[in-house]
């Protein structure tokens, strides 16, 4: 009787701490979805068929507990327009939060009437409150992913546009002064060459005008 009476105390107790555990991970008793509410300014960057990495800055991310375990995700984005998603589930990975859903935006293509897209959502929230949160449209414009990250937006290199001009070109020159008018030489030479701070070498060689 009384290894009986051991027996189901010892059960009793590994009930007790399973039910205490986590099931979707983290420390025991955490709640997962009051861990990563919050409000969390950062920028977006988009992508699609039509365009790669537009970064638009200022934009906002809202997670809400919900209370029941999940929570509401809104970005708030002037670009794209407003990303709702509830139940969206979250789950610890070692010391990182992940979440993952779904949801619908409203947006206008061109001079279109506003229309609803689906999209899904996952992404990260790590330990010290760093955000990466993936939205991808299908629908739109051939499939458009955003990325929203806290922080600012790294400064993209500026582009040289002397290297997109840059080459050899053949053609003819017109020239006009106060004694003649619309001189036309054929057989012309222009060459482009560009600089690494932005700027161009333009050199023109002319078989009338010289170098």
């Amino acid at each position: 009787m009384k290894k009986l009476f051991y027996a189901l105390s010892v059960a009793a107790v590994a009930i007790f701490f399973v039910s205490c555990e986590n099931p979707t991970g983290g420390e025991p008793g955490e709640d997962l979805a009051k861990a990563v509410a919050g409000s969390y300014e950062g920028y977006t960057s988009a992508s699609c068929a039509m365009f790669e990495d537009m970064v638009n800055d200022g934009e906002t991310l809202v997670i809400a507990d919900a209370g029941d375990g999940t929570v509401k995700l809104t970005v708030s984005s002037e670009m794209w327009g407003i990303f709702s998603a509830e139940s969206v589930k979250v789950m610890a990975s070692g010391e990182n939060y992940e979440l993952k859903g779904e949801g619908k935006v409203s947006m206008a293509m061109g001079d279109a009437e506003p229309k609803e897209y689906d999209f899904t959502v996952e992404g990260t929230i790590s330990s010290d409150k760093k955000v990466e949160i993936t939205y991808v449209c299908p629908a739109v414009m051939g499939g458009l992913t955003i990325v929203f990250r806290d922080g600012e937006a790294p400064e993209k290199p500026s582009e040289n546009f002397a290297e997109k001009i840059a080459g050899d070109y053949s053609g003819y020159s017109n020239a006009s002064c106060a004694m003649f008018e619309d001189m036309v030489t054929s057989g012309e030479e222009l060459t482009v060459v560009a600089n690494e701070d932005g700027t161009a070498k333009i050199t023109m060689i002319s078989s009338v005008w010289g170098t």
